[in-house]
């Protein structure tokens, strides 16, 4: 490796020395392979997107790629950097969120200025037309139809502009160098042990660090093969990617704890007919989130029937600024697992990779790593040692991560910042609304972190009905669901003696709070299923679902109100779309939700299209493959909407 080297340099490698060698191979929600890119095949599609980008891009120009999750995101990402552009990854529209999306979208616009922003055709020319709202200097629309002709590589730096996860009040994006993105892909390939023979798995969003370096990337800087999973199967179904993962013998894959947990739990309640070998399974990769303990034991008790521990898993420690890795418990190396802390147990996240050196200063982690980007766009520049933010002790040379100095609240991989979410509650539901503290609490369903909400009333005035309205504006403007949510007088505030709030007190109350009340016996009604089931079966197991599974009592009033106000997010939609499909052995298309947004309205749509919906796991030829992650899908979802129900789309979040 030189100092010129860049991702570009060992892709052209790669398409000379391995051009036959499949790059990526897409499969779809039955593991089957749809679509493979040799490495050959991917140069030309890079070089000719290149040539397209080109003709339309200044030196230097920002780009923004919204496109779905696939091999167009690819070419059009290394297509960027061939020509000469700073890609910016960005994720594939998402219209359950109405405009917030496009709103996202303009404030990444007004922050980079891009010359350019590829999206896809559908896209595009939807209803939404979102070039009739979104606005900057000079700004071009390209869709990912690339023009047969060769480019000169003309890369530039920086190579991307990486945007922290989650949801803050002003976009920041990290400024990542060719070269640190190439120390970053060594750094990984060392620590985890890989070579041209490792097999992926993924179904990480594209746009996202994880998923972008730590798999497309660091594939192509292997020369290996990669397998691109539809990401929402993995929570509707599980044992779907189990059987991915023997089929294709994938070597690693992994994602956060909420993912690995489900993985987990379908495995071990798996009927007793079901068989996987995942003996070839090396390396499951667990970050971007806290590590529960109880994931090592959940996968200790598959190696009998799986052959599969806990030494698969890999914890690990990464952060943007440092472009990805920082810490990673080595496949073959010795580990501490857990340490107790504060008096929780914490699982360790390995040792620094080469090229790291770590040090804490009243508990605070401080990084200095070869592959720090230089800096904000727009914003200072990172000094030797980072600052991360990151409460921690290193024990025995190992990483603990046990909390944060600043209130981010890590959910499902992403990144949100408690005031901004408390800011924009206030403002909106101000006066009635005087005080809000966003926490992070458990889910015992999930395995994940899920948003919990103290609110503070100022007078007796607040009405009822608000809360649903405060669950229906942080899912629109955050995408996030509300796991917990106490509403209390001002006086009974937690606070310091100088008035500020005791977030740990706070936290405190949120977890002693009465639970809601679940339903589970009553679920047993629902185990056999003889006969078609009536629109109102099918609305008593959706509202029995949602309490079991931690969301609000439905009551009379709930069948009519919508699915997010009820405490479902998209992670909760998908799981409820599983359990409708074992309980009614049926296959259901995911974009279903963007028809159909209430209890009432999924029941009866259901049971009208019951007879002619396919049986469950069965592949009928000619079927149009949808995936609820891609926004084609979500597109086609919207074409079908009554003018009306376009409109409420639309502006849902205002």
């Amino acid at each position: 490796m030189t100092m010129e080297a860049t991702i570009l340099s060992f892709l052209e490698k790669n398409s000379i020395e391995r051009g036959l060698v499949p790059a990526y191979c897409e499969l779809n929600e039955q593991a089957e392979l749809q679509h493979t890119v040799t490495y050959g095949e991917l140069y030309k599609k890079v070089t000719a997107a290149a040539y397209t980008i080109a003709a339309t891009l200044p030196p230097c120009g920002r780009v923004i790629i919204a496109l779905p999750d696939g091999t167009d995101f690819i070419t059009a990402l290394l297509g960027t950097m061939w020509a000469g552009g700073v890609a910016v990854p960005y994720a594939p529209p998402d219209l359950h969120r109405g405009v917030t999306y496009l709103e996202n979208l303009q404030k990444l616009i007004d922050s980079t200025e891009p010359a350019l922003i590829i999206v896809s055709e559908t896209f595009l020319n939807s209803a939404v037309r979102p070039a009739r709202f979104l606005a900057g200097k000079g700004l071009k629309w390209l869709v990912p139809a690339w023009k047969n002709g060769t480019l000169k590589q003309m890369t530039t730096e920086p190579a991307m502009l990486q945007y922290t996860s989650g949801s803050t009040s002003e976009p920041k994006g990290a400024i990542v160098t060719h070269k640190a993105l190439v120390n970053s892909l060594e750094m990984v390939k060392k620590a985890f042990e890989f070579d041209e023979n490792t097999r992926f798995l993924t179904w990480l969003p594209m746009h996202h660090n994880m998923g972008l370096i730590g798999n497309i990337l660091e594939n192509i800087y292997l020369g290996s093969t990669c397998y691109l999973f539809p990401r929402e199967e993995v929570l509707k179904n599980p044992l779907a990617l189990a059987k991915a993962l023997e089929k294709y013998q994938i070597s690693c894959s992994g994602g956060p704890n909420f993912a690995l947990n489900l993985l987990a739990e379908a495995l071990i309640n798996a009927p007793k007919d079901f068989k996987v070998d995942l003996s070839k399974w090396r390396e499951a990769f667990c970050g971007s989130e806290t590590i529960d303990p109880d994931l090592l034991r959940k996968f200790d008790a598959l190696k009998e029937r799986y052959q599969v521990d806990s030494s698969v898993l890999i914890p690990c420690y990464g952060l943007s600024e440092a472009t990805l890795v920082v810490t990673v418990k080595q496949p073959k190396g010795s580990f501490s697992r857990l340490e107790t802390i504060n008096g929780h147990r914490i699982v360790s996240c390995g040792r620094p990779c080469v090229g790291v050196e770590l040090k804490t200063i009243n508990d605070e982690l401080f990084v200095k790593s070869t592959a720090l980007a230089e800096g904000y766009w727009h914003g200072e520049r990172f000094p030797e040692w980072l600052e991360t933010g990151d409460l921690a002790q290193i024990v025995g040379g190992e990483l603990f991560i046990y909390g944060r100095k600043k209130e981010i609240i890590i959910i499902g991989g992403k990144n949100y910042y408690a005031r901004d979410i408390e800011s924009a509650i206030k403002e909106r539901f101000a006066p009635a609304v005087a005080e809000i503290v966003a926490l992070p609490i458990s889910d015992v369903v999930l395995g994940t972190e899920q948003l919990g909400l103290l609110v503070a009333i100022n007078t007796q005035e607040y009405p009822a009905q608000q809360a649903s309205e405060i669950r229906q504006f942080v899912y629109n403007k955050f995408a996030l669901n509300i796991g917990k949510m106490l509403v209390v007088e001002r006086a009974l505030l937690p606070t310091t003696p100088n008035g500020k709030i005791k977030r740990d007190g706070a936290l405190k109350l949120l977890k002693n709070a009465a639970a809601p009340k679940f339903f589970t016996d009553k679920m047993s009604n629902f185990s056999q299923l003889s006969k078609k089931p009536t629109t109102e079966e099918i609305a008593a197991f959706c509202s029995l679902w949602i309490e079991q599974n931690g969301g609000e009592i439905v009551g009379e009033k709930g069948f009519t109100a919508d699915l997010t106000s009820l405490g479902l997010d998209s992670l909760k939609l998908a799981l409820l779309l599983g359990a409708l499909e074992e309980w009614l052995d049926k296959s259901i298309s995911a974009w279903i939700f963007g028809e159909c947004q209430t209890i009432k309205a999924l029941a009866t749509k259901l049971f009208r299209q019951y007879d002619n919906l396919p049986d469950r796991n069965v592949v009928h030829a000619g079927d149009k493959k949808i995936d609820l992650a891609a926004a084609e899908s979500y597109l086609a979802a919207m074409d079908k909407l009554s003018t009306e129900e376009l409109r409420a789309q639309l502006n849902a979040g205002n």
